[in-house]
């Protein structure tokens, strides 16, 4: 028994150690972009193989109270949504200058049918008043803004940053797009990439990172090299991988007990998907639930009403979507291993690894 054990223990550890990244511990690096807008972050993880992961920016900067304000330049504009990654202003309720007034989303010609836009049709010399509002926001402040033939173009300025938005687009689209102020350079890494490649949304100009070794590749693109590695927090991120396995098989070896066994099976499965995609995937009908739960669309019947309100509920407890996942995850391993100890079905290891690891299973679950 303690031969499995340590020959199962090794077997994980391994597996664990060369392809269970766990995203634990990252180390963080700081530059100055100008204002510039960061779409996604490519970095390089080398051990055992290759590979260049695609991340979006992040950063641990506390949350603060931005004031914003919007200067209307060129006729007309159309404004459907206002949040930032922790906020949002509700339209409803919020107190137009002159010039401006409210419409309902749900007879205007937009998709998704949203609540409300407020909206200005001005001549260059008459102007209306521009819009001023108060916002807590971390990373990035975002407008949802109407397009097309007839779109206008408005200044933002949040504390020192000032962008201008055009909403022209010839292409007439129906669709709002979204816009968006990143507020901080701060961009977390993984802590044994050495080489770091930054996508802007737009082509980079005037671009200065102090400290750091970098080149421009592409229009768009920066590589930052010769990062330090933080060997530590590698140190750390193995510990965690090997403690987690060395109490996995601990149970899969002396416990005879059918709910824990199959259970951390389940658990583990579903861990290493929700890795692999954190923070978890968003159908259609995930995205909906989301919208409906922050209140930015009305509640409908595309996704059980249940639903929603649980996700306005950890929403509100936990204040992040993430541990929605986790607590699905948790439930589907409790529940399916209460009713396969009930039943006293023994020797289903193997089954449910190839249940749970098969990508329709495990990708739903992370959903």
């Amino acid at each position: 028994m303690l031969r499995r054990f340590f020959k199962l223990f090794i077997l994980l550890s391994t597996i664990g150690l060369l392809f269970f990244r766990p995203l634990i511990f990252k180390r963080e690096i700081k530059f100055d972009i100008k204002g510039s807008e960061i779409d996604s972050v490519y970095y390089y993880h080398g051990f055992p193989i290759s590979s260049l992961v695609k991340d979006k920016p992040s950063s641990n900067e506390k949350i603060r109270n931005y004031k914003v304000v919007i200067y209307p330049i060129k006729p007309e504009i159309l404004i459907g949504r206002i949040e930032s990654d922790v906020d949002f202003i509700n339209l409803r309720t919020f107190n137009l200058p002159d010039g401006w007034e409210k419409i309902d989303g749900n007879k205007f010609r937009v998709r998704w049918r949203w609540k409300l836009y407020l909206w200005t049709k001005f001549s260059d010399i008459n102007k209306p008043n521009p819009i001023e509002f108060n916002i807590k926001a971390r990373d990035y402040i975002r407008i949802l803004v109407g397009s097309g033939i007839n779109g206008g173009t408005f200044k933002i300025k949040i504390d020192t940053i000032e962008k201008i938005i055009d909403t022209y687009d010839t292409t007439i689209s129906i669709y709002p797009k979204w816009h968006y102020i990143n507020l901080n350079n701060i961009i977390s890494i993984s802590p044994e990439s050495k080489e770091v490649i930054l996508k802007f949304k737009d082509k980079v100009s005037n671009l200065e990172i102090k400290g750091y070794e970098y080149e421009l590749i592409d229009s768009n693109k920066v590589l930052i090299k010769n990062l330090k590695v933080d060997y530590f927090k590698v140190f750390l991120n193995s510990i965690l991988v090997i403690i987690y396995v060395f109490i996995l098989s601990l149970i899969l070896t002396f416990s005879n007990s059918l709910f824990l066994r199959y259970f951390s099976i389940i658990f583990t499965i579903l861990l290493i998907y929700l890795l692999a995609y954190f923070p978890g995937l968003y159908s259609i009908d995930s995205w909906v639930r989301l919208l409906e739960a922050l209140g930015i669309i009305q509640i409908g019947d595309m996704s059980p009403p249940l639903y929603t309100l649980i996700t306005f509920i950890i929403l509100k407890i936990f204040g992040h979507l993430q541990f929605y996942v986790f607590i699905q995850m948790l439930l589907t391993s409790i529940l399916f291993a209460w009713i396969l100890n009930k039943l006293k079905v023994r020797k289903l290891e193997w089954y449910l690894i190839l249940v749970f690891a098969f990508p329709i299973s495990g990708l739903m679950l992370i959903d």
